[in-house]
């Protein structure tokens, strides 16, 4: 009896294995349109928007995804992101397989592959030891309209749909957009002493004229035009009741709107009143009606100081200059940069100047939903403008500094909650706020140099291109997210590439000496004689030596790379093992045990029942 039930549990356990090894081939025949994506965050699962622009599409479109993943084998970070790129086109084509068509080339060195990626413009990725692969991807339709991404970088795996859907979506809707330009400040530039205003041009307003269709709009405007895709409002000084109105309506229409404003903007030319000398001059733009039907409100004659990253300044003493902490300009880095938006993805370095900060207010905030772009550091403190503009010495400021409420905001983005209840206006509300313009100016984020090209040594300019080209696109790029990372590499994997590449590096630095040392002697042995039978026997075999010496290293280092691969390999191979076989044995395993083991438990315990 006993035996007979030993039987029947094997046997259920064989019919099991056996039905899971056929519902398994069955699937992979049949139910190739169906997905089901169990990966933390969804990550392969695609956002409505991208559905919407797939499902638009009326001319096909040809993918060709460049990957030099040989290359690539030991550098984890590029393979997994290789990985995901290349699943995502492919999920991609599974929404519309007849109008989208995938091609994935190998580019190795010195091969035609090779040649048509550099044609294509596809950029390299140095991998060190003088090698260089490929991953990008070239976009053509049937009318020869072509868009490229030229270097797909990791750093940026969260914005892989974003960038992918927006390819598409600009190759599908090539109609140029209009950028509306509202500024209460000189960045058209000045005629100052004969000199034309196009010569000091704000470095901002060539970037964004240069990149984008632009078209002025007044301070003193009741309507914003019906064609502006976006409006981007830079110090709005003073501007009336009427105009406020027209720009909320235009922002609750579903236009865009992106805001500069600022409690104390050091770039604003405007001059003390010598009627009124002891009265100071109106520096601040605080749009209060615009803002308070925002649910948002910016701190009256109120300025941001930051002790730990202030920008260091020259100032005069009666003992001297020195160089001291200026507490109203300070840079925000990664802690206070939000890594979850699309608009400020891999930026590191901000520059502020005299900003201001917003706070969340009570009036209309149901209506609303806001997204954090740039959060105020911590230990950051508020100033009061007079208290700045008076200062004979800016370091009294770090004693004026008062403490700040953590729930302040530098820039912040503001969307309709899905969840108000408000079904009278179901148009979307895209707007962008940031409490400083002085950000905006040349000083802030270029350096330049008459005898180099200008530098940008901060972000700030990165940041505003990424607002306008993020909102110039449609509602359904708008609505895409940012995504998870899943590139997390083997840290024994890299630290073994790193070790075996030092090796590789050090040998290859003594091969260059010893060439080095080889030409020198040649170039003396030349200057005595161009005939090689003028040689003596003596420098005949030093020449040989080297030779063969030059010959052994190279051996040596063609081995050394090749065990780098192969150690790489082989530990990679073994890792996948354990995740493909050992683990899912060992769970069956501890299953089987548990099949046969609990029914003999039940039965002794029926026993003592009884």
């Amino acid at each position: 009896m006993a035996f007979s039930s030993d039987l029947n549990q094997y046997l259920k356990i064989v019919l099991t294995i056996i039905l899971f090894l056929c519902i398994n081939i069955i699937g992979n025949k049949s139910t190739i349109g169906y997905r089901l994506d169990l990966t933390h965050d969804r990550i392969y699962t695609l956002s409505k928007g991208t559905i919407n622009i797939i499902d638009s599409m009326k001319e096909p479109l040809k993918i060709t995804f460049y990957r030099s993943s040989k290359l690539f084998t030991g550098y984890p970070e590029l393979e997994s992101h290789g990985n995901l790129v290349r699943d995502m086109l492919y999920e991609y084509q599974a929404l519309n397989p007849k109008m989208i068509s995938i091609t994935e080339i190998e580019p190795e060195p010195f091969s035609e592959q090779e040649d048509l990626a550099e044609k294509d413009g596809v950029g390299k990725i140095s991998l060190g030891n003088g090698q260089a692969g490929y991953m990008g991807i070239v976009f053509n339709t049937q009318t020869e309209i072509k868009t490229t991404i030229p270097i797909l970088n990791p750093k940026e795996q969260n914005s892989v749909e974003y960038d992918l859907s927006k390819a598409i979506y600009d190759l599908a809707n090539p109609e140029i957009k209009t950028l509306g330009l509202m500024s209460g400040l000189p960045i058209m530039g000045v005629s100052r002493n004969g000199e034309a205003a196009s010569k000091n041009r704000w470095a901002i307003y060539n970037l964004i004229t240069n990149n984008f269709k632009t078209r002025l709009v007044s301070l003193d405007s009741e309507k914003i035009p019906d064609d502006i895709e976006v409006l981007l409002a830079i110090h709005p000084k003073g501007i009336s009741e009427e105009t406020q109105e027209a720009i909320l309506g235009y922002v609750m229409q579903g236009g865009k709107l992106i805001l500069f404003s600022d409690p104390l903007a050091e770039t604003d030319p405007v001059t003390p009143d010598p009627s009124q000398p002891d009265v100071m001059p109106n520096l601040e733009s605080n749009p209060v009606i615009l803002l308070e039907s925002l649910g948002i409100s910016m701190g009256k004659n109120t300025v941001l100081g930051n002790k730990e990253s202030a920008v260091q300044v020259n100032f005069s003493t009666p003992t001297g200059p020195r160089t001291i902490p200026y507490l109203p300009w300070f840079q925000i880095r990664n802690q206070s940069i939000s890594d979850e938006s699309l608009i400020t993805k891999n930026l590191e370095i901000i520059n502020l100047g005299t900003s201001g900060y917003f706070e969340l207010t009570n009036n209309n905030i149901e209506k609303f939903k806001y997204e954090s772009l740039l959060t105020v550091p911590e230990k950051t403190g508020s100033l009061k403008s007079f208290e700045i503009i008076e200062t004979r010495n800016p370091e009294e400021l770090a004693n004026a500094l008062q403490p700040l409420s953590r729930n302040a905001f530098i820039a912040l983005r503001v969307m309709r909650n899905p969840s108000s209840g408000d079904r009278t206006n179901k148009k979307p509300i895209n707007a962008t706020l940031f409490a400083d313009t002085d950000m905006l100016s040349d000083r802030f984020w270029l350096r330049t140099n008459p005898r180099e090209k200008s530098r940008s040594i901060a972000d700030n300019a990165d940041l505003l291109v990424n607002m306008i080209d993020f909102y110039m696109g449609s509602e359904d790029l708008i609505s895409l997210r940012s995504r998870g990372v899943i590139a997390k590499p083997f840290e024994r994997v890299e630290k073994l590439r790193r070790e075996v590449e030092q090796q590789f590096i050090d040998k290859q630095s003594l091969l260059k000496a010893k060439l080095d040392e080889t030409e020198v002697r040649l170039k003396e042995l030349q200057t005595e004689s161009f005939q090689s039978n003028l040689f003596s026997q003596e420098e005949k075999s030093e020449i040989e030596s080297f030779r063969k010496e030059q010959f052994r290293i190279r051996q040596e280092l063609r081995s050394i790379q090749h065990d780098l691969y192969k150690n790489i390999t082989t530990l990679e191979s073994k890792i996948k093992i354990v995740n493909i076989f050992v683990i899912p044995l060992l769970i069956m395993s501890i299953g089987v045990t548990i099949g046969i083991f609990k029914p003999t438990r039940r039965l002794k315990l029926s026993g003592k029942i009884d």
